[in-house]
């Protein structure tokens, strides 16, 4: 994506007034630094700091029990 830009942005499609949503948000790159640190560390996202498909998957079976 272009410099200045972040995954952070896509939340501004989201409007709070219209719907209340539950937006969570699966990243490996979590840490400060990686490309996900910003929209995993932001208040209106509910966050799942992965390291692999498998726990992805796992962390997915977790939110459906």
């Amino acid at each position: 994506y272009p410099k200045k830009w972040n995954k952070v942005q896509v939340l501004n499609w989201f409007n709070d007034d219209i719907v209340q949503l539950e937006i969570h948000y699966f990243g490996d790159k979590y840490l400060p630094g990686g490309n996900d640190y910003d929209i995993i560390n932001n208040k209106r996202v509910i966050p799942h700091p992965v390291n692999s498909p498998d726990e992805t998957y796992d962390e997915l079976l977790n939110m459906v029990k």
